[in-house]
């Protein structure tokens, strides 16, 4: 009789997943093949007890990385490969494990309709034709803990989410300033954080709407986005506000970033419903200091902001060590930060 494994690892009596033969080639990587799920195939449905004892060892963890791990492990004496790499189905980094050698089979996985995402397999030899049938019996031990890592995957970065804006939320920015703070002092490298705030947010919602409003969140994160790095954090933490943490940037690299925010949101138009709405900024901006901690590193930023916003709007203050509140023009040195992109005036259509 024929069994597979449901969500918790406990054997059903219902067909496993089919797996399509794709042969190994030389010095190339060819399009995987599809691996559908479940089968049609009626001479596939039969699972072995490897496949199944996997199956088993791969259920003892939700996180992405250690099930690819597990299953290189168990593979390796059954199988020998150098490495493998996953592609998630979602535009996104993918995840390599050991050597990217020059031969390899491929896998397209899909589960009832949904794409799960492409396995490779390494290693410096060709593959048998023994030992990919192997691989290919063994990979439906893979595929139900495969799906439920990536599960739980989108589960955690969706609650890490802001679901207007699609950047991080505020558990995503506590989360990261503690991260942030142990990698600066572990590494001796600078940290810099800002707190960007919309002028006068309130006249936009109560002029053109909150859908409106929405717009122009959008269109301002848009903006810092461009601006930053994939390595920065950007995240919204209140109604109109929204922090970034910069990694591995000093102070004067901050308040240049700073800047080149605040005039790219001033020259960007935003049209919403045959109409141009027209928004500015106000930047705090702190730097980590021996004694801080993330609420001072914060709090600083915050003060500065509050005294940008006290001083007119639309401009970016630095808050320093001892609390005071300035514009670092004229004491600006060379800013320890790479842009990613460059960036000029933006039209953002709703």
């Amino acid at each position: 009789m024929s069994a597979s494994l449901d969500l918790a690892g406990r054997i059903l009596h219902e067909p496993p997943p089919a797996v399509v033969f794709f042969p190994s080639i030389t010095h190339q990587e060819p399009p995987p093949a599809a691996l559908v799920f479940p089968p049609t195939d009626e001479d596939s449905l039969a699972t072995s007890l490897p496949a199944l004892r996997i199956a088993g060892v791969l259920q003892t963890s939700l996180e992405l990385e250690q099930v690819l791990r597990l299953f290189s492990a168990e593979l390796a004496p059954i199988v020998p490969h150098d490495g493998l790499t996953f592609f998630p189905p979602a535009k996104g980094e993918h995840l390599a494990l050991g050597q990217h050698t020059c031969h390899s089979v491929g896998y397209c996985i899909t589960l009832y309709e949904r794409p799960m995402g492409t396995l490779m397999v390494y290693r410096d030899r060709r593959f048998t034709k023994n030992e990919i049938e192997t691989l290919e019996e063994l990979l439906k031990g893979l595929v139900y803990p495969l799906r439920n890592a990536i599960l739980y995957q989108d589960a955690i970065a969706a609650a890490l989410r802001d679901p207007l804006t699609g950047i991080g939320n505020r558990a995503a920015l506590d989360l990261g300033l503690e991260r942030e703070i142990r990698l600066a002092r572990r590494n001796s490298i600078p940290l810099s954080m800002l707190v960007i705030d919309v002028d006068r947010f309130k006249r936009v919602n109560d002029t053109y709407g909150h859908a409106a409003g929405d717009c122009v969140l959008r269109t301002i994160v848009h903006c810092v986005t461009t601006c930053t790095r994939t390595t920065d954090l950007v995240a919204r933490f209140g109604g109109e506000e929204l922090a970034v943490l910069l990694n591995s940037t000093d102070a004067p690299g901050a308040y240049h970033l700073a800047e080149r925010i605040r005039t790219t949101v001033e020259s960007t138009q935003i049209r919403y419903s045959n109409q141009i709405i027209q928004v500015t900024v106000s930047i705090g901006v702190s730097d980590l200091q021996t004694e801080d901690d993330s609420h001072r590193l914060f709090c600083r930023a915050d003060s500065a902001l509050y005294w940008a916003k006290e001083t007119g709007r639309n401009r970016v203050r630095y808050g320093t060590a001892a609390g005071n509140s300035i514009a670092l023009d004229t004491v600006l040195s060379e800013p320890n930060y790479v842009f990613r992109s460059q960036m000029d005036g933006t039209t953002i259509v709703n």
